[in-house]
């Protein structure tokens, strides 16, 4: 009972205050004001529980607990104050005894002097929600966020900064959550059900958490490093971008989760320095083959129509593969997607104008990097090429760091490439270079014995060992010589051509990430970022 009533009023200091006002106006209840102010406590006594259960059912509970709790109390503790020090003629035992009521009411920090000084941290908070808060209003500018956590995370942070919003309506879904115990007549609500996840580790409806977030319009969870419930989201979707020492940050990224029928896969590099992170859609070796070729009778329609059925997974043809792709990937909000050759299985008119009107929908800036069946005929008959003009040396230059591509690297390098790549290596600047066909390590054969085991033990790879199906002549000798060399300006390789996903370390400190065929409907993602922000695992 006493625990209810001590609950009731939030503080005993309360209590103890307003019952020494009920000893005093019961002693003076002859007297109007007295009789007044003790009437006044009654009502609010009675009244308060029924205006916030009123106020509770509109949603405006935070509205009452201001107006029909602090305002009325407030009232009565001062006019309480005021009829005892008019009462008594001792003036000074009076005044002590409002003096000792503060000090119970406030407690022990109006006698510690190093209180007296400017706050910067007024409200106590915990200084690893304040450094996340800073993390979130910095990402952010000027635009608010919504974030989801859990109750001690969200009753600081919402004190903390106005920007961070919650992403639940007020605190009685938390109050809700803190059973296991699930509530049938909350079951539905996703405010509710992800409080749950977050709270109690309950997953009411695990497969619709994702959906959950998006209702709700999440963009940022904070969860005690302790706290499982990111392992129960898509990998893609959240990522770890600030770990304090207690909590850490993820941010929601919704994208990739809304693609459809596409399989992304993941990679991160981190580049020291970079103020920045960058996002890049890489599409290879999609094989487009048209059916109208097939039916064209001066083709090989036989060996034709073998390729049409070794790219068509599931039913679906590597043409309309590529058509379900392409409409998705600017809402990836990539700064570029990168082609990375043998998107066509042979050059024809039919296969480029498919992939053509691909390329031409599509708003994110790219480039296309050309292999050999970019532009051999091979089971067609000869024609004419009408191909884009495409640089040796694509380069995107960012400023901090650049991505250079390498065209028709299932040839030998030329004079023109290999000094464009010379003027870009002397740049000075982080390099990630793109080509189709992958580069052999020089610190492990990893990369090499999956190529053997996957094209009949060959290996598919660029380098200087006798094993190596592509040996360089003197240009793409010296290409190797500056992408293997211990100053070398490379932070990564980005490879495709061998079918399968594949990521090891070229040399010592660079690696290389080889994406699978995109005609099993398979992309890859390159997030460039100056620190190692975590996709949940």
């Amino acid at each position: 009972m006493l625990e209810s009533v001590l609950n009731y009023f939030g503080n005993t200091s309360f209590v103890l205050v307003l019952a020494i006002f009920f000893v005093f106006l019961a002693k003076h209840r002859s007297e109007k004001i007295a009789k007044l102010l003790m009437i006044a406590c009654i009502l609010f006594a009675v009244f308060y529980p029924i205006a916030y259960y009123l106020c509770k059912q509109v949603g405006l509970q935070e509205e009452a607990y201001r107006l029909w709790w602090l305002f009325p109390l407030s009232i009565i503790w001062a006019f309480g104050m005021v009829t005892i020090w008019r009462k008594y003629q001792f003036r000074m035992v009076t005044g002590i005894m409002l003096v000792i009521m503060t000090i119970a009411v406030l407690g022990s920090t109006l006698l510690n002097s190093s209180t007296w000084q400017v706050i910067t941290n007024r409200y106590a908070l915990e200084d690893d929600i304040i450094e996340i808060a800073d993390t979130i209003a910095q990402k952010e500018g000027d635009a608010s966020a919504r974030v989801i956590g859990e109750p001690l995370v969200m009753m600081q942070i919402r004190q903390y900064s106005g920007k961070v919003q919650w992403a639940y309506s007020g605190r009685d879904v938390m109050i809700w959550a803190q059973s296991r115990d699930i509530d049938s007549d909350h079951s539905d609500d996703a405010q509710y059900c992800l409080a749950m996840a977050i709270q109690q580790g309950v997953y009411i409806d695990e497969n619709a958490l994702l959906d959950d977030m998006k209702l709700l319009q999440v963009k940022y969870v904070i969860l005690s490093k302790d706290n499982e419930f990111v392992d129960h989201l898509p990998q893609s979707v959240c990522k770890k971008v600030k770990s304090a020492e207690k909590y850490n940050l993820y941010q929601m990224d919704y994208s990739v989760s809304a693609l459809q029928d596409i399989s992304v896969d993941i990679k991160k590099i981190v580049v020291p320095g970079l103020k920045q992170t960058y996002r890049f859609a890489v599409l290879n070796d999609m094989h487009i083959v048209s059916a109208k070729d097939i039916e064209n009778p001066r083709n090989d329609t036989e060996a034709l129509q073998q390729r049409y059925d070794v790219f068509t997974v599931q039913g679906h043809a590597s043409s309309d593969t590529w058509n379900m792709i392409y409409p998705q990937l600017d809402s990836l909000n990539c700064d570029a997607i990168l082609f990375n050759g043998d998107m066509l299985d042979y050059y024809s008119e039919n296969n480029f104008s498919i992939l053509k009107e691909g390329l031409n929908r599509i708003k994110t800036p790219h480039f296309y990097l050309r292999a050999d069946h970019d532009v051999m005929p091979f089971w067609c008959e000869e024609i004419q090429m009408q191909l884009d003009q495409n640089p040796d040396v694509p380069v995107l230059d960012y400023g901090e760091f650049i991505v250079m591509g390498i065209n028709m690297n299932t040839s030998q390098i030329s004079d023109t490439a290999l000094q464009q790549i010379e003027d870009a290596f002397r740049l000075n600047k982080p390099i990630v270079v793109v080509a189709h066909v992958p580069f052999d390590s020089v610190v492990d054969n990893d990369l090499a014995n999956v190529s053997k085991e996957a094209w009949q033990n060959r290996v598919l790879l660029w380098g200087n060992k006798e094993e190596d199906c592509y040996i360089p002549d003197e240009n793409t000798g010296r290409f190797l010589e500056l992408l293997y060399a211990d100053d070398s300006p490379v932070v990564a390789v980005v490879g495709a051509h061998l079918h399968f996903a594949h990521e090891s370390m070229l040399t010592d400190r660079i690696p290389e990430y080889v994406f699978d065929a995109s005609y099993k409907g398979t992309i890859g993602l390159l997030e460039i970022s100056g620190e190692d922000n975590e996709y949940a695992q």
